[in-house]
């Protein structure tokens, strides 16, 4: 991979049953970036990753939130993804010690349903 380009990873959603008491069927491949090794201080490349709504029904997107103080979460997601719809959420990694860190980011849904991306870096 071009280390310059960012790093494109889907999540999509899939909705099962049309009752707003049955649960939602959420999965996530693949569920994890690894930014590799980094700088102590330094920004990596961001790394994108594609929320899409693969189901008949339309979700809102009620937060997406990155934990760990080593990364960072932007994205374009509005309220609500309509059916086949899309969005990007774009995280980067900023060592702050030296060694692993890992971190997720957390994107809760009007299912409800959550999903975690798992975050996974070395500073060094």
């Amino acid at each position: 991979m071009n280390p310059g380009l960012a790093q494109a990873v889907c999540i999509a959603l899939f909705l099962v049953g049309a009752a707003p008491q049955q649960a939602a069927n959420v999965s996530t491949p693949p569920d994890h970036i690894d930014f590799g090794s980094q700088s102590v201080g330094a920004k990596s490349q961001p790394q994108i990753a594609t929320l899409r709504n693969t189901s008949p029904n339309t979700v809102t997107v009620r937060d997406i939130t990155a934990s760990g103080i080593d990364f960072v979460e932007s994205d374009t997601c509005q309220n609500a993804l309509a059916p086949g719809q899309q969005c990007n959420i774009t995280v980067s990694f900023t060592p702050a010690i030296a060694g692993p860190r890992l971190g997720t980011v957390i994107i809760t849904d009007s299912e409800p349903a959550t999903l975690f991306l798992v975050l996974t870096g070395t500073g060094n």
